[in-house]
Parts: structure tokens; sequence; C-alpha cells
């Protein structure tokens, strides 16, 4: 009777949830499992997922027939009308995402469009927040380029007809894709053209206030990461186009420029990390010296410290005053003719420019009977110039520099000059030692420039003496640090962070790793996500310099920092923490292993794919 089919299906549910819940009854028969999946029976579909799960947690990999089949299944699963097994269905979809990405490239394409038009759907906050963990995995485990492209041709379908919604989701997603892309990631095709010819579009839509500010956001986003190849790409598109896009990321330069944002402030800087929610390990339990610390660890000490370091450059007033090197001025009549220099007030039509014109040369001979300026004087090595000459001449290089924000080509050749020096060898390091702090901290105090050339240049200077005087650093190394780790803020002009990474590069080099430990770790523990970001990506560098046991002792105050990191909602943030504890269980892994125990699976899983990729690499 249909009484007792009614009760045998009970019996037969309950049945089921007693052998899940106690750990029987889930098979490891691919066949049945697949079977299972494709049942008209929810109660069968979700006892084939539970299964699936158990198969994957165990790295039980598919092979591309059983993926073939699992990822058909799957694909008619994105739209199940029982909400309980959508739910299993999604945390079986991160396991196999996890466990084999690079098996799936081919049904990327239906993967991302269906979960990002789940995304902007209605669903349970439950649910939804299942969703957009997937979506971060993906994220995380596929190419960017392939979801870049993917992304593309699901915005261009005219065939899926994105709503409002779904538009906010897809757009959403984009951005954070883009911010964690590297400029060769994004290329002009005629798939990005459309695509990007339609967000342009969406960036007046009248209806939704989301779809307008997540446009704006993917364009500038988009610009900042690949300027040359952005504007190639809008020079291929109507006009009409073209002035919307322009328009957009002028009004975006315009809003950067209008202000700074002290970074050095409280209110920029995230607060305290909690309390973990499991307990890593003891210091004791880990045999870890009681006499190693590491500085800054409080973050109040921590922000004191910061402070007290910028302090110097705040105090001395470089571009207004030039007390640092008033000795400098004294020893050396700037408007010698013997220097080959001329005061630039002699080009002046009213004679009341008093600034100095540092490659405003003069025609008449030189001290040494060269008709050259100073600049052209010190081009090429030449024994036979003395170290007073030297001095005369880095004095011209601090007096052109001390005009912040103004003199912009005669700065740049003023910092031009001073690698030159550095480079052929003229600036000694007795005669550094002389010059350095009033040097350094111009320098320093040039980062902070409105043009973004001289930023560059200032940072290709510090670069070259890093190179060449590491020790004269070290006294100054975490003023150095955070004013070059400010610049990751920077998203008006590329080269700028790009070039501060590559003094971060350089200081890894030239300065002990014990040092640079010491200082990097509160920051990565306590700055906003920018300098966090940078910060970690040069700890993942120290690391591999670090001599492994002081490493190993050192990880209860490095670990909590990458793990709060790790979980954070910026994905470039996320992928420099992943890449970092990558490399120190590659360094430490038994030292590792009992703090890896206490992320949760999602992270663990995510973690064990980056150490296998990378391991993988290192075999080739």
């Amino acid at each position: 009777s249909d009484a007792d089919r009614k009760y045998q299906t009970r019996r037969k549910s309950r049945g089921r949830s007693r052998t899940y819940s106690s750990g029987y009854g889930v098979t490891e028969d691919i066949h049945a499992i697949i079977a299972e999946l494709g049942s008209s029976s929810h109660l069968d579909r979700k006892d084939g997922l539970l299964s699936l799960q158990h198969l994957l947690r165990s790295n039980r990999c598919l092979n591309r027939l059983e993926l073939k089949k699992v990822s058909e299944m799957f694909t008619r699963m994105f739209h199940d009308p029982h909400s309980k097994v959508f739910t299993v269905f999604i945390d079986t979809l991160i396991e196999l995402v996890y466990l084999q990405s690079s098996d799936l490239a081919d049904w990327l394409h239906i993967l991302l469009p269906r979960l990002l038009t789940k995304a902007g759907g209605e669903m349970l906050g439950s649910v939804a927040i299942k969703v957009q963990k997937a979506l971060d995995v993906i994220r995380d485990c596929f190419p960017f380029d392939n979801q870049f492209n993917t992304v593309s041709k699901f915005i261009v379908d005219q065939a899926q007809g994105p709503n409002l919604r779904i538009r906010v989701s897809v757009l959403t997603y984009l951005h954070s894709l883009i911010l964690s892309m590297d400029q060769s990631d994004f290329v002009n095709t005629m798939d990005a053209r459309l695509a990007i010819s339609k967000i342009i579009s969406w960036t007046i839509e009248p209806r939704n206030a989301d779809v307008r500010k997540f446009s704006h956001s993917v364009l500038i986003a988009l610009f900042n990461l690949n300027p040359a190849e952005f504007s190639i790409m809008l020079s291929e598109l109507p006009k009409t186009f073209q002035d919307g896009a322009t328009r957009i990321l002028h009004s975006h330069v315009r809003s950067t420029n209008e202000g700074t944002i002290d970074v050095l402030s409280p209110r920029n800087m995230t607060s305290p990390p909690g309390q973990n929610r499991s307990r890593p390990p003891s210091r004791s339990s880990l045999g870890i010296p009681d006499n190693f610390e590491t500085e800054n660890l409080n973050p109040e000490d921590i922000f004191n410290s910061i402070k007290k370091t910028s302090a110097d450059i705040q105090s001395l007033s470089i571009s207004s005053k030039l007390d640092p090197y008033e000795d400098v001025k004294k020893r050396h009549d700037f408007t010698s003719q013997d220097s080959g220099i001329q005061d630039v007030r002699m080009d002046s039509p009213d004679g009341t420019d008093h600034k100095r014109g540092f490659f405003s040369y003069s025609q008449k001979s030189g001290g040494h009977g060269s008709n050259l300026g100073t600049a052209a004087f010190f081009s090429k090595k030449d024994s036979s110039a003395s170290p007073e000459e030297v001095g005369k001449a880095i004095g011209d290089v601090l007096e052109e520099l001390s005009n912040h924000n103004d003199r912009i080509e005669q700065r740049k050749n003023a910092m031009q000059f001073l690698q030159n020096l550095v480079e052929k060898g003229f600036i000694t390091a007795d005669l550094l030692d002389e010059h350095f702090k009033s040097l350094l901290l111009i320098l320093l105090e040039t980062l902070g420039d409105t043009n973004g050339d001289i930023k560059v240049l200032s940072l290709k200077c510090l670069q070259k003496m890093l190179q060449k005087f590491p020790r004269q650093f070290e006294g100054f190394a975490e003023l150095t640090i955070l004013k070059v780790l400010e610049l990751h803020k920077d998203d008006t002009y590329r080269d700028v962070p790009y070039a501060a990474s590559e003094v971060e590069d350089t200081i890894v080099q030239a300065l002990p790793p014990e040092q640079n430990f010491r200082i990097l770790t509160p920051i990565i523990q306590t700055m906003e996500y920018h300098m966090a970001c940078g910060a970690i990506q040069m700890m993942t560098k120290v690391v591999d310099k670090m001599p492994k046991e002081l490493l190993e002792a050192s990880l209860p105050n490095l670990i909590p920092g990458l793990f709060k990191n790790f979980e954070h909602k910026e994905s470039p943030v996320r992928k420099a923490s992943c890449f970092c504890l990558v490399a120190i269980f590659l360094r430490a892994e038994e030292a590792m292993r009992p703090y890896m125990d206490t992320l949760n699976s999602h992270r663990m899983k995510l973690l064990n794919l980056y150490i296998k990729k990378r391991k993988l690499e290192e075999s080739k």
C-alpha cells in the first residue's frame, strides 16, 4: 500500500542518516557513486555526493572518464531543486576543485558562469556563503588568464543576458580576479574588447548603483594592471566607449591626487589579531629557546616604533631648509665658477629665482680644464676627482632634491647623476658615511612626491646605494622598509609599485635575514593589506635565506600573522600568504606541521595543493 511504501521510505532515510553519521555506508565504488548522482531520488543524489566527498578527501583522484561523467552530473546539479542536496553539492564541488583543478580546465567555461549566475540569485544566507567560498577556491586554483577569458565570454554571451544581480556578482568576482593577475594575464583579444565595451556601458546603468560602482572599479583595476595593453585596447574601441573610459580614469586620478592618506595613522592599521580558534603549539613543546624574541610584537609598541622611525623625516623638514647638510653648503660655494655650475638666477628673466640650477652648466672651463659641467665631468671614472670635489657634487644633489614637488626635470637629472656617482665608484664608503643620513632621508622624502617618475628614480637611487653600501642601511632598515612598502598603495602610476618591489628584493639580499625578519613580522601582523601584502612577499624571500634552526624558532611569531592573512578578503593577500607558507613548509616541514593542523580543512587543502605544485616545479 501507499502507507507501507511511505513507511519504508522514512525507515530507509533514517537508516541512511545513522550509517553516515557513524561513518558506515559510504561507498567507494565510483560507478555506484556516479549512478547515485544521476538518480531521480534526491536522497540518492545526496548519498552519492557524500560518498564522493569521502573519496576525494582520501585524495583519490578520478581518471579522465570518471571526471567527465562526474562533471556532467555536476553541471545538472547547479539546478537541483532540493536545497539540502545543493548545499552538499557545493561542498563536494570545492573538494573536487581543490584536488583536481588542473584536470578541470575544459569544464571551467561551464563551472564559473554557472556559479556566478547562482551567486546572483536568491538563496539562503548559509548557501550564499558556501557559493562564495566555492568562487574563492576557483579563483585561487585555476590559471588567472583562463578565468579572465571565461568571464569575458560570459559577459558578452547574449544568450546569457545577465540580470542586474548577476552583473554585480560577475563584476565583484572580476575585480578580485584582476587584483590577483599579472600583467601577462591580460591580453587584447576580441572577447576582452567586447567585454570591456559592455562594462563601460554598465558604468551608466540607471537602475543599479552597485553595477555602476563595480564597473568603475573593474576598469580602473584593468588600467592599473597593464596601462599599455589597456590603452591599446581602448584605442580599438568606438570613440563613445573611449570617451567613457577616459572620463572614469581621469576622474580616478584626480580624486587620488587630491590628498594622501597617512598609512601610519592608527585608523589605517588593522586591529590586533584576536585569539586563534585553535591554539598553536607552545614554545616549549617545540623546543624554542626562551632567549629568542622577535622585536615589536606588541601592537602598541609596533605603532610607537613605526611613528618614531618616521619622525626623522617629519622633523627634518628637508623641503623647507637644509639643516642636515648645512656644513656642505658652508664648504661649497654653489655659484663658484670652478664648479662648472652656474646659479639659475642668471637664467631668470627677473633675477628673483634663487634655486640652484643643478644641470644649468657653465661653458667656462672647470677646475680640471674641462669645458663640461659637473655632471659631464663625473660621467666616467676619473681618478683625479678628490673626495672634496665629490662631496661638493653630493651637496649639489642634496640642494636640488630639496625642491620637493618642484623643478621636476632638474631633480630627475640630479638623481640620475647620483646613480652615476655610485655606479662609477666616485662615492666611497668613508665619504658616504659623512653624507648618508642626509641622502637617505631626502630620498625617502622624495618617495612622497606627486610625480611618479620622480618616485621611480628615487627608488632606483636607493637600490643602487643598497647594492653598493648595504652596511650603512642597517641602522635605518625599519624606516627604509616602511617607506618603500607604503608605495604599494600607489595606484596612479603603475611603475611605482614595480620599482618598490625591486628595492624590496634588494633589501632582502643586502640586509641580514634576521633583521628583515624582525622588521617584517609586526608589519604582517598589524598593517593594512597593501603594506602587509608587500611585507609577506618580502618574507617569502627572507625565509629562503634564514638559517633553518632560527626559522623554526621564529615560527610562533610569524605563523599567526600569516594565517590571519591567509583568510583575508583580498585575494592578493591570501595568495602571498599561501606562497610564504609553502616556502616555510619546504624549509621546515616538521616544525610547520603542528601549525598546519590548526587550519580549517579548506585552507589546508589549498596549502597542500600549492605545496604539491611547488614540489613538482622543483623536481623538473
